[in-house]
């Protein structure tokens, strides 16, 4: 972000109000320029606020044709966010006439015309903190708490983990153009290396935004306090590799269903000890969890929920068992079912462990969630598309079925 601009279109004591959210916005950006959109009677108060480089005049009872012209010059800035602060969502249109790409604001449930037209106007909406109070029976935030919040969601979350999630984007565009090339070129060993480096890239990026995240965001009033290599790690390390060692089981399972001879035996011997080192991977996890978050530990250690959570750690542990089991018996289908069933599990207990956590101690399900309207449009949206997808991939399954066999055009 190098050019954000703010939108604060209420009275001046609204426009004061916003001073800590900008402060938090800043310290979290401070090379970005920071412009401020208010009305022409709150203008003193904006040049007030520390941190903002500019200050632009607009009024919504100004007639059409002038607000039309103070929109085109915001929008010869050259903004490349707009952030709303509301608290109404009826500016949101300025947002999007300022031609900022990326514009972020509240939205209020219940309101159909303004969430058809926040479609067009918001990239990002966020259901506003007084709504989301009303539904858990919390009291209200103050508007302060309100613009800190959402504040914090811009300049929170993405810096903290930046560098994996980007490591992790560049790994998975090498595994497409590596498995594109490999077939064309005549350097097939060079891009089948680059397809593995790619794909553990990936996984290890996977790993250590996982890790990082368990082990904590440093935020202070709102904002981001900690530096770009927090996720790094003694903790997430092992994270990282216990999530490789998973991927790799998960391959390495799929490959005894498909394969024959000495690609089978090789399969075998690794897997056992890619087990261990995820069955250790999950462990850690699951210690340091409950012992990092306290709350954690106090609601599964809490009756009657210790009775609803155990079984799912005991089941990981029992698909453990099979998997190596099956390993020893040198079952061809089973290690892939007990290997999956132990992502099942695993993942299954640390979601429990977390809610309402999504960003733990910092950030809720409910605060992150959408309105009830968007995620009903995006669950007919994909809705329609489930059916299509378990038939592509029950047909492709049928397609592909049985070994591998190398001598043939085609596998079947």
């Amino acid at each position: 972000m190098n050019k954000l601009l703010i939108i604060k279109l209420d009275h001046i004591g609204d426009v004061l109000w916003a001073f800590p959210a900008v402060a938090a916005l800043k310290a979290s950006w401070p090379h970005a320029v920071f412009d401020l959109v208010c009305t022409p009677y709150a203008r003193e108060a904006g040049e007030r606020m520390p941190g903002i480089s500019r200050v632009h005049d607009f009024d919504p009872a100004w007639p059409l044709p002038r607000r039309l012209a103070a929109l085109a010059a915001l929008r010869r800035e050259g903004y490349d966010t707009a952030l709303v602060l509301g608290p109404a969502d009826k500016y949101n249109y300025v947002a999007w006439a300022s031609g900022a790409r990326t514009r972020i604001g509240y939205h209020y449930a219940g309101k159909i015309i303004p969430y058809l037209l926040d479609q067009v106007f918001m990239t990002r909406r966020l259901l506003h903190p007084a709504d989301a109070a009303q539904r858990e029976g919390r009291r209200l935030p103050h508007e302060v708490e309100a613009m800190g919040q959402l504040a914090a969601q811009l300049g929170a979350v993405l810096p903290a983990r930046y560098v994996p999630l980007i490591l992790m984007l560049l790994g998975l565009m090498l595994r497409g153009v590596s498995f594109e090339f490999h077939a064309l070129s005549r350097r097939r060993a060079f891009w089948g290396a680059m397809f593995g480096l790619g794909s553990l890239l990936a996984a290890l990026a996977q790993g250590f935004a996982l890790g990082g995240l368990l082990a904590g965001i440093h935020i202070v009033d709102g904002r981001f306090v900690g530096g770009a290599w927090d996720w790094l790690s003694p903790f997430s390390i092992a994270v990282a590799l216990g999530v490789v060692a998973g991927y790799a089981m998960l391959g390495s399972a799929w490959l005894i269903l498909k394969t024959r001879d000495e690609i089978q035996a090789g399969c075998y011997r690794r897997s056992a000890a890619l087990a261990w080192v995820m069955l250790l991977a999950a462990v850690l996890v699951s210690v340091w969890t409950p012992l990092r978050y306290p709350d954690i530990a106090a609601r599964w250690l809490a009756t009657p929920n210790v009775f609803w959570f155990a079984p799912l750690p005991l089941l990981a542990l029992g698909s453990f068992v099979g998997l190596l089991r099956a390993l020893r018996q040198r079952s061809e289908l089973a290690p892939f079912v007990w290997t999956a069933l132990i992502f099942l599990f695993s993942f299954g207990g640390l979601a429990a462990s977390l809610y309402p956590w999504i960003v733990p101690g910092a950030l809720t399900l409910t605060q992150a969630a959408a309105s009830t309207q968007t995620l009903v449009f995006m669950l007919l949206g994909v809705g329609m598309l489930v059916p299509v997808m378990v038939a592509y991939n029950i047909y492709q399954y049928a397609v592909f079925r049985g070994k591998v066999d190398v001598a043939a055009h085609y596998a079947h």
